[in-house]
């Protein structure tokens, strides 16, 4: 028996779902992401050397300000999720050999929602997209 990396039809799923997630900006991890260029169009300075040459990952991490990026506890008071910004908004500081350092940077609030927007609006077309070929493939059987 040959392996192979395909999957059978059977074992296929006929309808495409993307992951449940409450922020489209940072998809609930608490960093807003530059993987499709849209930080980068917002904030023209965001990943620039300082003679204005593209350096992708010169900057520091983009926080959001969504819920993912504050600590979290489960029903017994523990922690579960340590959280990228203080209970009262701030980023958080670490100590470094410099001294303290925050864990990233914070964009408006405006700019964020451009963001959220735009990335939710974006998922919308590719469900669509994947309706409308799966309805296709549907009917060509």
């Amino acid at each position: 028996m040959t392996t192979t990396q395909h999957r059978r039809p059977s074992g296929q799923a006929r309808e495409w779902t993307r992951k449940a997630f409450a922020c489209f900006a940072c998809h609930d991890t608490g960093i807003i992401g530059n993987a499709d260029g849209l930080l980068s169009q917002l904030v023209a300075e965001y990943d620039r050397l300082p003679d204005g040459r593209a350096m992708a990952g010169s900057d520091v991490a983009v926080i959001c300000r969504c819920h993912a990026s504050y600590p979290q506890q489960n029903h017994d008071g523990r922690a579960v999720r340590g959280g990228l910004r203080e209970g009262d908004g701030t980023i958080r500081q670490v100590m470094t050999e410099l001294g303290p350092r925050a864990l990233g940077m914070e964009v408006e609030i405006e700019t964020a929602r451009q963001i959220e927007q735009a990335r939710r609006k974006a998922w919308k077309a590719t469900a669509d997209s994947t309706a409308i070929a799966a309805a296709i493939t549907e009917l060509a059987q």
